[in-house]
């Protein structure tokens, strides 16, 4: 009963952390989205000009 109180509690932690990192990768991969758009926009202009 112990160990799988612990098991579970560990468990809990483990998606905790993995929910937050998924959301900061979240966020870095909108950065890096928006990051490619700028870049191609100006990639763009600069062939069309």
């Amino acid at each position: 009963m112990g160990t799988d109180a612990n098991l579970a509690a560990a468990k809990f932690a483990q998606n905790a952390v993995r929910k937050k990192i998924k959301k900061k990768q979240h966020q870095r991969n909108r950065l890096v989205l928006f990051g490619d758009k700028l870049f191609c926009r100006v990639r763009w202009s600069k062939s069309y000009s």
